[in-house]
Order: C-alpha cells, then sequence, then structure tokens
C-alpha cells in the first residue's frame, strides 16, 4: 500500500531534484504556448509548491510511477491520492500488469462555480457599502505594491521596512506611496490602512468599478470553461492534462484567479490615474504579479517597474526557475533587485533569467543584531532551539526527530519555537504531551531572546537559519520527508549541519559542542561573513539599486 499524502518520502533527494527540473520544463512549455491575460491568473501556472496544489499532484505521481517501476507487486493500492492523480497514473498504465486502487472521480464541477459566486458577492458588498474607496491624490512619483492582512500595522512595511521614509529623506527626495493588495480579512483590514499614516497606504481595490466586477466574474467563468479543455502532455513518463485540469479549476474555486484578475483591473485604473515614473513590488513571480505588471505595462507604458526579490531563496523555490525561452513571453520587471550576492548568483546560475536583469540591493525586512559570543555559562548540556514555519507536517516530523533524538541519545536540553499559524496546539496528543514534559515552550517569545538562551538552531525551511548564523549561533538542518530541499542555506557553511535522523541529530549537536574555542570562533566568523553576502545591510549606497535608472 503506498500513501501518496506522505509525499517523496524515502525518494533519494537527487531523484526528486530532476523532478523538479522535469517540472519546471514541463509548466514552462504550456506558459510559453498559452501566455496571455486569461492563462497567467491561474495561480498554478506560476509553480509555486505552497500556493498551489499542482506541484504536489504531480510530485505524487512521479512517486507512485517510480515505485511501480520498482517493485513485483501486481496490485498496488493507494491512499491519499486525489482523483486527477489516479486518473493520469491509469493513463499511463493502460493495459500493463498492475492493478491500481484508488479515488475515481472528481469532485463536482459546479464547485469552484459556486465559490466564484461567494467571492464576486464579498467583493460586491464591500463595494456597495463604499468600503473600497478611490484614492483622492491623483498623482504619486513612485508607488511601491505591497500586501496587507489583519495584521498590518502603521510602521516599517512588512515588505519594504523604512525604503518609503528613506527614499523622501533623499536629496533630491523620491515621494513614494503604498499600494496594499489585502490578502485575507478586508473588513478588519480596511480600516487600519485608513488610520495609518495619512497617504500612506491606498488598498488597491479602491478604484474598482462595478463594471470591473462584472468583467471579472465573466472572466473567470470563462475561465472555468477553458480549464477543461488545456491539453498538458507528457511530464516525463505521466500523462499530465489530469493533474493540470483539476488544479486549474481548483485555482478559480480556492486559488485565487478572481482577485488575480481584479488586481489587473484594479491596477490598470489606479495606474492611469497616478501616471507613476517608477512602480516597485515584492518579486516571487506569482500569478497576481503577472496581472500587476500586465497592467503598469498597458497603463504606463513609460513606467520604470522593479521587482525586489525580497527574502531567503530554496531549492523549493520551482515558482523563481524558468524554462528555455520561457521568461520572454513572461511578464517582467525591467530590473529585479536582491537581498545580496548569495540569492543573486544562484539566481542567475539556476533561474534562465535575461542577462542584465539583477542587481544586488539589501535587505530591507530582516533585522539582525550584534552577534553573540558563545555561551558564558555552556559548561551544562547544549541547548537546541527548534525553530518551526511551514505547515503542521513540518511541525510533527521536526518535533518527531527531536523526541527520538533525546530519548535515545540523551544529553542536551530543548526548546521549541512554533510558528504562529501552526501552534503546538496542532501536534497529536501524545506529542504534545511529551513537549510538556521535556522541552521549553517558547511560543510567542522575542527571537533575540531565544536565540540568546540556545547554543544551536535546528529547523527545517526558516529563515531563522539566516538570522540564527547572522547572530553567530550554529544550526543544523532537519531533512524531513519534502521532496525538494527548503533550506534556505544555499552553499557550504561550516557552522551548518544536515540531520536526517535523530542519531545525526545528536551527532551533530555533540560535535557542535565539542569545538575548541579557536575553531569554534574560526567557523562562526565564517558564518557571519555569508550571512552578510547573502543579506546585505541596507546601506545608502546599497538603496541606489531601487532606483529608476
Amino acid at each position: 500500500m503506498l500513501d501518496l499524502a506522505s509525499g517523496a518520502a524515502g525518494i533519494p533527494r537527487a531523484q526528486t531534484e530532476a523532478w523538479r527540473a522535469a517540472f519546471v520544463d514541463w509548466l514552462g512549455g504550456l506558459n510559453r504556448s498559452n501566455a496571455s491575460v486569461l492563462w497567467w491568473a491561474y495561480t498554478s501556472t506560476a509553480k509555486n509548491m505552497l500556493s498551489s496544489p499542482l506541484g504536489d499532484a504531480c510530485f505524487g505521481t512521479l512517486v507512485l510511477d517510480h515505485l511501480l517501476a520498482s517493485t513485483s507487486a501486481t496490485r498496488v493500492f493507494v491512499t491519499g491520492a486525489q482523483p486527477a492523480q489516479m486518473a493520469a497514473v491509469r493513463a499511463r498504465l493502460g493495459g500493463s500488469q498492475w492493478r491500481v486502487t484508488g479515488p475515481g472521480s472528481d469532485a463536482p464541477l459546479v464547485e469552484p462555480v459556486l465559490r466564484l459566486l461567494w467571492q464576486f458577492s464579498r467583493i460586491l458588498m464591500l463595494w456597495c457599502t463604499r468600503r473600497l474607496r478611490p484614492a483622492e491624490e491623483d498623482s504619486a512619483e513612485a508607488v511601491l505594491f505591497t500586501y496587507a492582512d489583519p495584521a498590518f500595522r502603521d510602521g516599517p512595511d512588512a515588505f519594504f521596512g523604512s525604503l518609503a521614509q528613506r527614499l523622501a529623506a533623499r536629496v533630491p527626495p523620491v515621494q513614494a506611496r503604498h499600494v496594499a493588495f489585502i490578502q485575507s480579512g478586508y473588513l478588519e483590514t480596511l480600516p487600519k490602512l485608513a488610520r495609518a499614516k495619512p497617504g500612506r497606504y491606498e488598498p488597491l481595490f479602491g478604484g474598482l468599478r462595478l463594471s470591473d466586477l462584472l468583467w471579472g466574474l465573466e472572466t473567470s467563468l470563462r475561465a472555468w470553461w477553458r480549464a477543461g479543455r488545456y491539453e498538458a502532455g507528457l511530464l516525463g513518463p505521466i500523462p499530465a492534462t489530469p493533474l493540470l485540469r483539476a488544479a486549474l479549476r481548483w485555482d478559480l474555486g480556492r486559488g485565487g484567479y478572481f482577485y488575480n484578475v481584479l488586481v489587473y483591473r484594479a491596477a490598470r485604473r489606479l495606474l492611469s490615474r497616478w501616471r507613476p515614473s517608477w512602480l516597485l513590488y515584492p518579486y516571487e513571480n506569482k500569478a497576481l504579479e503577472k496581472m500587476l505588471l500586465l497592467a503598469a505595462r498597458e497603463a504606463v507604458p513609460a513606467c520604470r517597474i522593479v521587482g525586489y526579490q525580497h527574502t531567503s531563496v530554496t531549492r523549493r523555490h520551482a515558482t523563481l526557475l524558468f524554462a528555455q525561452g520561457e521568461s520572454e513571453v513572461t511578464p517582467m520587471p525591467d530590473r529585479i533587485v536582491t537581498v545580496g550576492e548569495v540569492t543573486r548568483r544562484y539566481l542567475e546560475t539556476h533561474g534562465r533569467y535575461p542577462a542584465g536583469i539583477f542587481v544586488t540591493g539589501c535587505a530591507l525586512r530582516q533585522q539582525r543584531g550584534a552577534p553573540l559570543g558563545r555561551r558564558a555559562n555552556a559548561n551544562g548540556p547544549p541547548r537546541l532551539l527548534l525553530a518551526l514555519s511551514s505547515s503542521r507536517r513540518e511541525l510533527v516530523e521536526a518535533l518527531e526527530i527531536c523526541r527520538r533524538a533525546l530519548e535515545h541519545h540523551p544529553g542536551f536540553e530543548l526548546g521549541v519555537r512554533p510558528h504562529p499559524e501552526f501552534p503546538l496546539s496542532l501536534l497529536p496528543a501524545a506529542l504534545r504531551d511529551w513537549v510538556d514534559r521535556s522541552a521549553r515552550d517558547f511560543s510567542g517569545s522575542a527571537l533575540a531572546s531565544n536565540l540568546e538562551w540556545c547554543d544551536v538552531v535546528a529547523y527545517v525551511s526558516s529563515t531563522v537559519a539566516l538570522e540564527a548564523l547572522g547572530r553567530g549561533r550554529p544550526v543544523i538542518n532537519l531533512a524531513i520527508s519534502d521532496a525538494l530541499d527548503p533550506d534556505p542555506v544555499l552553499d557550504p557553511v561550516e557552522f551548518h549541519r544536515t540531520a536526517d535522523s535523530p542519531a545525526a541529530l545528536a551527532a551533530a549537536l555533540h560535535e557542535i559542542a565539542a569545538l575548541d574555542s579557536d575553531e569554534f570562533e574560526r567557523r562562526r566568523g565564517r558564518a557571519l561573513d555569508y550571512v552578510e553576502r547573502y543579506l546585505r545591510e541596507p546601506t545608502d549606497d546599497a538603496l541606489e539599486a531601487f532606483l529608476p535608472a
């Protein structure tokens, strides 16, 4: 029996990296063939493994095909599979010797339509009650496109920090205004934007008209009709049409297609009114960004567009990679400013970007404190901080590795820093009870104090790894069942270790604890240098990269 919900567990990383390359080439080819406003609004076209189910569906199907190629079994029972995966596998097998059992039919095709109507009615209600209001001013020299949700606070922007204020203080000053796409919680977020410093933030959808909402609904319904007519060819040996069609329908019901087309209309109206000379946005190569860029090119052809690669990069970020020739038909900025040299080098080497598009900038949103020395009272057992980030699965699997390491290889203390969206309450009862008895719970506490407490930081995919290295703390990456490597440390660093088992975790921790002072300081110095190159300090010279040429 195979559980596809477990992802690519047990498959060598070299194999899954080859599958990533095949996935990028396959979907990139579809992007080349179908490039248009209607196509780019599908969230799944961006190759994002986290915002669309397409990547996981493709990898799960490749896992099953890999298993069938290496087993002598004649009957395979599959759990955790989606109907589209089973359709793809059955089309692949044809009349072969295997009999594969799993779900057989898709969810009702009307579900995306019902969800579309609900999304339309929600935005229509905001428009009718005049909660969405157009910006009063009719000009802006520079526009900083950003994102907001109920956690919004007036102060440094979540993506650009204090860039707007620093640009305004230049000689001559550059006046910049933020435009926010509200990701969730309109009723909670809109008043917060309105209470921010006057004129600082405008909701992107404020300029929408009723005709835009009706156009968005009509366009989405046409996309629903077209979703079942796309042909996807082969992904490696897999007939991938069922996988693509299921993902495109998911985009229409749950993945934000309707909002993406509204971004296109709203941005075109707003930018036509303001006519900025410069547009800056967080670059992740998402579907929404492509709609923003298409609108900007139509509304203000002379506007210079700068994408800001604003955070760490991992090998899981397939959305940042292009197939051969794909970037030539993809809406792209004039320039992409990176947070430092490391991410620029990685994307230039692996991404197939147009020559000369990258400029090394700086890290605007990451805060780094002074480097920490080795703990003065480190005579006791080593202290391990587990920092978590991306999912409930990561929370459970990483804690299970730590539990087994502590039970079979005792001799260290454990502190757990869960992500706010994935609290310890999500753990199975037995594992939660163990954490209560055997570890410190750092939920809701400051990272700075957590780093002062610990000797070593363990993580799966968190950018806390870079923050820890930047404060002089060694790190251990826990390799769990992720199909693709989610580690943001892209290069060999002596203060960085990888552990794929409880025994490997315990061994790495005790090896670090045994380093003599000179060797510890040598490795610490190289780690600090690496983070400085990864997340460059926002000096005045570094800010020049953001200014329009």
